[in-house]
């Protein structure tokens, strides 16, 4: 083992603690009732641009201290059609896992019952010009974040891509929780090895933001109307 390599190792291990640390900071003092998320528009907004602040530190990190690009597996151009196609697929895919995470919930008598979501649905009702943002969001972040970041670089630390694609996703699932339910970091995980495996496969982050964006764009549009 050289000792770039070493050195690398450790740029990517404080990498990932940097952002999870971000990620789970918030969770925390919203726990122990230091900080009021989503209870008014503001909170919610505030929500929101932490999040594309997220993104903005990995993309400097990376960068910056990494001295690389963010995204470490080169993109595959597609076509039109192909990405129309491999949306759609996904989409169909996502349906399946809620189905399926639903039914095992609804068979085993837990419920999936959101406080998170109760209280937010009345926000974005008031203010349903929001419902777009925090789709983009979503759909921007978080793939740039888990998948084209944490996931090539768990490959990376492990040398085994079943196990980045389960610790990004497993990630990616515990990081709902604060949504209260199980469904809701049931879902998260395995829509997080759906999304690690088709951009292995496929290595094109643009299809995963596209439908994860209008995934969550008709689930929010679902959930409010």
């Amino acid at each position: 083992m050289t000792e770039t390599y070493i050195h690398s190792k450790k740029q990517i291990t404080l990498g990932i603690g940097l952002i999870l640390f971000l990620f789970i900071a918030p969770i925390v003092l919203g726990y122990l009732g230091i900080l009021k998320t989503n209870r008014n528009i503001f909170s919610l907004v505030i929500h929101e641009l932490y999040v594309w602040f997220i993104l903005f530190f990995v993309y400097i990190y990376a960068t910056k201290i990494e001295k690389r690009k963010l995204l470490i597996l080169s993109e595959i151009d597609i076509s039109v059609k192909q990405t129309l196609k491999n949306i759609f697929r996904l989409i169909l895919s996502f349906v399946g896992i809620s189905i399926t995470v639903n039914v095992i919930l609804h068979l085993t008598g837990n419920k999936n019952d959101s406080v998170y979501i109760q209280k937010l649905v009345p926000i974005l009702r008031q203010y349903k010009v929001i419902i777009p943002f925090i789709a983009i969001t979503a759909g921007v972040v978080e793939e740039l974040v888990f998948r084209a970041y944490l996931f090539p670089r768990f490959e990376e630390l492990f040398k085994n891509t079943d196990i980045a694609i389960i610790l990004s996703a497993a990630l990616f699932g515990i990081l709902h929780i604060t949504y209260g339910t199980i469904a809701q970091v049931a879902f998260p995980f395995l829509f997080g090895v759906v999304t690690a495996l088709h951009y292995k496969k496929h290595r094109n982050i643009k299809t995963l933001i596209y439908a994860h964006f209008l995934w969550d764009f008709l689930l929010l549009c679902k959930t409010v109307l």
